[in-house]
């Protein structure tokens, strides 16, 4: 009984959740891209450093509707750096009830990398971190695994991880 009432008393001074419908996050920062090439004979492996946006729609109190779009540079192994890019649309999960942020997502969209490539349909599934200091502001941390559905002989995986900074308004 003696813990049951601190904790009871946390619960009721716990501030409520932040995240609601009608809230569009806007989020810009860096991000990573690896991705691994089984077309070349030496599994050549792409590492893609850029810059990373997106614009997410809460459709309720858990559930946002969005977007990103990420620009980064190819440094390959060997040979001269390209072009590497991906647009998505994603569905996000979000518990917004403290002040560190977890969500998980669903995504499908495009990867262009310029080594002669074609555009490749992906889907992803990532989740991440975000830091809510204020009402309208948070960093932090979104993961995704894509799956390059229509490259499965030539792409074998492609990890994308960012760092951003995001603006919450209504």
């Amino acid at each position: 009984m003696r813990l049951a009432l601190p904790c009871l008393a946390l619960l009721l001074l716990a501030p409520a959740a932040r995240a609601e419908m009608g809230e569009w996050q806007l989020a810009l920062g860096g991000d990573y891209r690896a991705l691994v090439l089984t077309a070349d004979p030496d599994d050549l492996t792409i590492h893609a450093p850029g810059v990373d946006a997106g614009l997410w729609y809460g459709l309720d109190d858990y559930w946002q509707l969005g977007g990103t779009v990420e620009l980064g540079v190819g440094l390959p192994p060997a040979g001269d750096p390209g072009f590497v890019g991906a647009a998505a649309l994603e569905v996000r999960y979000v518990l917004d009830i403290v002040e560190w942020v977890p969500h998980l997502s669903a995504a499908i969209g495009a990867l262009f990398v310029s080594d002669g490539a074609d555009v490749e349909l992906v889907v992803g599934v990532g989740g991440g971190l975000d830091y809510r200091w204020s009402r309208d502001n948070s960093i932090g941390v979104d993961l995704r695994y894509d799956f390059a559905l229509t490259a499965l002989d030539d792409v074998s995986a492609t990890f994308h991880a960012a760092l951003v900074f995001s603006s919450h308004f209504e």
